[in-house]
């Protein structure tokens, strides 16, 4: 990968991010909304940390998919 490249994905704002619960378990939420993020029928919350990571970052995996794809 070519150095602006990385230089271009590592500022790009990611749209998903997690945050601790009162329960001391996980959530993953849209940054930009501040919402809880939904993909289908069930929200992401009660997570432990490896499961919100995974899923934060495959969140993002396809929001940046969809930005590239329009532009």
């Amino acid at each position: 990968m070519a150095k602006g490249a990385r230089q271009k994905r590592s500022m790009e704002t990611k749209r998903y991010a997690i945050r601790m619960q009162p329960n001391l378990e996980w959530a993953i939420y849209d940054v930009f909304t501040g919402a809880t993020a939904k993909p289908s029928s069930w929200p992401l919350v009660d997570l432990p940390l490896e499961k919100a990571l995974e899923y934060c970052g495959f969140l993002n995996s396809i929001d940046r998919f969809r930005r590239s794809s329009r532009q």
